[in-house]
């Protein structure tokens, strides 16, 4: 590719048009060259963070550590930091590293780092974190609410459950019900609140599910 901008653009170009095609691995190939090879400064941190994100979605999270820790400078603006922080938790969720992953969330307020700090402490079954941190978020919403918003309750009240918290499941789950008057899934809510973890209705709802709300 020829030197400079136009050069850059062009390789930006390629990669965007790889991944779009999921040939992640070449498209990474392209942006690593781009990233060690011609960028430096500010430049490379910010494309270092395109890189990660790409390797996260081929599935290579040592090697978005790698980008981004290798990457790391001073003088960034605050919405670059944001996302090479949330990128690197992400990883080093993604690699077995919970506990430093929380660690590097935890200075963060809500928004995206909340979302992702209720995901992590969901898969790694953090009952108690996971309850706090999804109607943290669901409170923060409001009309007109979105899938993600209804799921993020859901999400509460389940874990509220598996946390053996009945009080604070019930309590969410009304609260949450009220909020969501007039959706159907209002009363779904409002029922799994009141029911415990070893229910035959709340195994039904945990079985089902991923189906109806294509979770991870």
């Amino acid at each position: 590719s020829p030197p400079g901008r136009e050069g850059d653009r062009l390789i930006r170009s390629a990669t965007a048009r790889l991944a779009a095609l999921g040939l992640y691995p070449q498209a990474a190939v392209l942006l690593h060259h781009q990233t060690f090879k011609r960028l430096r400064g500010v430049d490379r941190s910010v494309v270092a963070a395109d890189l990660a994100a790409l390797y996260l979605t081929a599935g290579e999270p040592e090697k978005a550590l790698t980008a981004i820790q290798s990457t790391r400078i001073a003088g960034l603006p605050p919405q670059i930091v944001e996302r090479r922080r949330l990128i690197e938790a992400q990883a080093l969720a993604d690699t077995g590293k919970t506990d430093g992953a929380l660690e590097l969330l935890s200075s963060e307020g809500g928004g995206k780092a909340l979302l992702l700090r209720a995901e992590i402490n969901w898969n790694v079954q953090r009952w108690p974190a996971a309850a706090a941190d999804y109607a943290a978020a669901f409170s923060a919403s409001a009309a007109p609410y979105a899938k993600s918003d209804i799921e993020n309750a859901l999400r509460a009240v389940a874990a509220y459950t598996f946390a053996g918290d009945a009080d604070a499941a019930r309590h969410f789950a009304v609260d949450a019900a009220g909020a969501l008057s007039g959706l159907p899934e209002a009363a779904l809510i409002k029922s799994l609140g009141a029911t415990g973890a070893g229910s035959a209705e709340f195994a039904a709802f945990m079985k089902n599910y991923r189906e109806v709300f294509d979770a991870p």
